[in-house]
């Protein structure tokens, strides 16, 4: 009877993790809100999932990743920027992750493979720029434990909205800091625990993570001491809203453009 038992809960714990394995996934399509128009700019496809599931890895045997974007910008944008990018992050274990990203940058094809670990400094495998010729070169202090750019969106998707966060990503070099959106701490803590900060203007009836890009300096393989500026389109967008419904994770993006806003909703079609 207690094989028979033990039996039946090891086969409960696998359907329950094949059902907390299943992908999410979220079809945004971003426009940008200006003077009164809303033309369409960009389209994302956001896959992730709860949990990774422990591995030997292998080259040739991947297991699915923990998270994956493809995106790539549309309409007048295109014609000044095309830009297209497929993106994925894989959890091998609590010490490592691999980190891909291929991408067109102005009909130029980019690559970036790089692995992380909590106790070291990153490892690129490739590097493909359409202006770097090379990585930025790894600094064993500055770089030790630094994340991928999809790590930190993985934390906001999973709810843990709070941290700070050091990325590389074969390029750049900054600082990320998660914080819950004024208006949801206000719902989840009672208005008075956040009386005295400012508001963001967000709608309240969701849950809003704000990834805000800290003012660490940027060192390029190409450019030396230049201040955080990549991020959307200059150096005064340094901010990333995500926002999630009770009936969606993932409901909408949204970052401030050098004029109006760029959104990014769920595409019901």
């Amino acid at each position: 009877m207690p094989m028979k038992f033990a039996i039946f809960l090891v086969l409960v714990w696998s359907q329950l993790m094949l059902i907390a394995s299943e992908p999410k996934v979220a079809n945004l399509v971003f426009r940008w809100h200006g003077f009164g128009l809303q033309p369409k700019v960009g389209e994302l496809i956001v896959t992730w999932r709860d949990g990774y599931q422990r591995s030997q890895y292998n080259y040739t045997n991947r297991v699915e990743p923990l998270i994956r974007i493809v995106g790539k910008t549309v309409g007048v944008v295109k014609a000044f920027r095309s830009y297209e990018i497929d993106a994925s992050l894989l959890f091998i274990d609590d010490e490592m992750s691999r980190y891909t990203a291929v991408a067109k940058d102005r009909g130029v094809s980019e690559i970036r493979e790089i692995e992380y670990f909590a106790q070291g400094v990153p490892q690129i495998i490739a590097f493909k720029d359409r202006v770097a010729m090379v990585p930025l070169a790894l600094d064993l202090t500055a770089d030790f434990g630094r994340v991928s750019p999809l790590h930190v969106l993985y934390q906001a998707l999973l709810g843990k909205c709070s941290g700070t966060w050091k990325v590389y990503d074969g390029k750049r070099r900054y600082t990320v800091q998660l914080q819950l959106a004024v208006e949801t701490l206000s719902k989840e803590l009672g208005p008075s625990s956040v009386r005295n900060l400012p508001s963001t203007g967000s709608d309240p009836t969701g849950r809003q993570c704000v990834l805000q890009l800290l003012g660490e300096t940027i060192e390029g393989s190409f450019e030396r001491s230049r201040t955080l500026g990549f991020w959307p389109f200059n150096r005064q967008q340094q901010t990333l809203r995500v926002s999630g419904e009770s009936t969606q994770l993932l409901s909408s993006m949204s970052a401030t453009a050098p004029v109006g806003k760029i959104i990014g909703k769920i595409d019901h079609r």
